[in-house]
């Protein structure tokens, strides 16, 4: 991964224009700042895999549409 500095970003409208129209768009934001750390914001699309569940059962998906199931143990 390489993190770049953009100086003239572009506003959160143009972003989601960007990145709405594709598979499975995503944000990551983190607005809690802690020591610099916390200003982050990721903007994406077609992830290579997917990670979704409730309750303790998780599916894992890629993009050759293999996909994997699990249970967590509920204490």
């Amino acid at each position: 991964m390489r993190i770049v500095h953009i100086d003239s970003p572009p506003s959160v409208d143009e972003l989601i224009e960007r990145f709405g129209s594709r598979d499975l768009p995503f944000v990551l934001d983190s607005s809690l700042s802690n020591d610099g750390l916390g200003q982050w914001s990721f903007f994406g699309a077609n992830p290579f895999l997917v990670f979704s569940g409730k309750d303790g059962d998780y599916v894992e998906r890629s993009t050759s549409n293999a996909e994997r199931r699990w249970l967590t143990a509920i204490a």
